[in-house]
This record gives structure tokens, sequence and C-alpha cells, in this order.
């Protein structure tokens, strides 16, 4: 029964994805908690020689998936900009772990769906 625990634990997983999601969005998030969600789902910064000049930030646990900027300036995160990125962060990342539940565990993710 390792794989219904698997799938339950992927469950339990996404539930406290969106939780986050839906605090961050309720508020004016500040850059760090943007890029500590972006790490939760399993994104990595890209060294200063890979990016460009924001901080970038590629998926390690869907490789294939396009690599989202957080920009990082001496201010704040604008609000618009936040929910920017936090909708990339749920199109494809939580969509992602979403689709990983419905296929039993195939990580071939198409970015595009």
């Amino acid at each position: 029964m390792a794989g219904e625990d698997d799938r339950k634990a992927l469950e339990r997983r996404i539930k406290k994805f969106e939780r986050k999601l839906q605090q961050l969005r309720g508020g004016k998030p500040k850059t760090r908690e943007v890029e500590r969600f972006a790490v939760s789902l399993g994104r990595e910064r890209l060294k200063a020689s890979q990016a460009k000049r924001e901080p970038t930030y590629h998926s390690k646990v869907f490789p294939n998936l396009r690599v989202i900027t957080i920009p990082h300036h001496s201010a704040d995160l604008k609000k618009g900009t936040a929910m920017a990125v936090l909708d990339q962060l749920e199109g494809m990342d939580i969509a992602a772990y979403r689709n990983l539940l419905e296929t039993g565990g195939s990580r071939d993710v198409d970015e595009n769906a």
C-alpha cells in the first residue's frame, strides 16, 4: 500500500501549497516570502552567471517547467507583481503537482497544458 500512502502524502502536500498560496494572496507578500514559497515548491535559484539581472528560479522537481523571475529590489514587491508571480507558481508548479497526482506519478508535465 505504499502507492496509496504516497498518493495521500502528495494530496496533503498540495493542500498545504494551496493554503500557503491563499495566505500570500490575502496580504502584501514580501519578496522573501514569495521566494520561500517558490523554494518550497521545489524551485532553486539559478546562479548569477546562469540568470539574467533578476533572481531566476528553476524547478528541480519538474525540470521542463519554465523558469520564474522574482524581482528582488531594495523595496518590497508591488502587490500586482507579487500576484503575477504567485499566478505563475500556481499555473505551473501547483498544476504540475496536481497532474502528478492525477497521472499516478509521471513527472512528464507539459508546461503549456
